[in-house]
């Protein structure tokens, strides 16, 4: 059996940078047209086929 000691003193977690993270909205935006342009080039390349 394995003894462990948890110590449950608080301990000090560095704080994620917010000023690096774009918005959320700011990065679905950006997915929602990097998806739309991906979706406009397959459509492109479907009618080229046909």
């Amino acid at each position: 059996m394995i003894d462990a000691k948890m110590s449950f003193a608080p301990v000090e977690i560095a704080a994620p940078a917010r000023d690096r993270r774009m918005a959320p909205l700011a990065g679905l935006g950006l997915a929602a047209l990097v998806s739309l342009g991906m979706w406009g080039l397959l459509a492109l390349m479907v009618s080229r086929l046909f």
